[in-house]
């Protein structure tokens, strides 16, 4: 194979970098506040739970820290320290961003008013949160499925249209047929 070749293919494999660092980073970001999503939906359900048996939320956020690491353990153990401190549920919540702003404007709602149980609220957010992380995750592989598709055919294209089809063009030309017959 001659090194003009092998140069021309990799030139145009290095071209499509840019487009498939793109792709990982769309693929990525949305799975990973899908993740997030479905996570924060998990530990709302399971915060429900202990709303429900009357645990203590200090001394539950303390044990959930102890299996978990970097910053969500770190999160865990600040709103386990501002319920110690007397603070609501929602503002301990609020001020780690353990969950997104319309999550807390509901846990909120429901220490305020009193009325709607605040283990209902916390299981009906958490559905809405893993509904929100399986649309995302939906919409997510209807993009990256055909940029995906699209990223694998290109350098086999460039790969034809460098190497293969002038190959096949001195082929041709070799057997002297006719120029309408040649790969262009």
């Amino acid at each position: 194979i001659p090194a003009t070749l092998i140069l021309k293919c990799s030139s145009a494999a290095a071209s499509f970098m840019p487009v498939i660092l793109f792709i990982t980073w769309l693929w990525w970001r949305p799975n990973h506040v899908a993740w997030q999503r479905s996570d924060q939906a998990n530990w709302l359900f399971d915060l429900a739970m202990a709303v429900e048996h009357d645990l203590p939320l200090p001394e539950y956020f303390e044990a959930l820290s102890s299996g978990q690491r970097g910053m969500t353990a770190g999160q865990l153990r600040t709103m386990a320290k501002r319920l110690k401190q007397g603070a609501p549920l929602s503002t301990a919540m609020e001020e780690v961003r353990f969950l997104p702003p319309y999550a807390i404007l509901a846990i909120r709602a429901a220490e305020l008013s009193g009325g709607k149980p605040l283990a209902a609220v916390l299981r009906t957010t958490g559905t809405e949160l893993a509904a929100e992380s399986r649309s995302r995750m939906e919409v997510l592989s209807w993009i990256v499925y055909p940029l995906a598709v699209w990223c694998l055919w290109m350098p086999l294209i460039a790969v034809h249209s460098t190497m293969i089809a002038p190959r096949f063009k001195e082929i041709f030309r070799a057997l002297q047929a006719p120029d309408s017959v040649a790969l262009n």
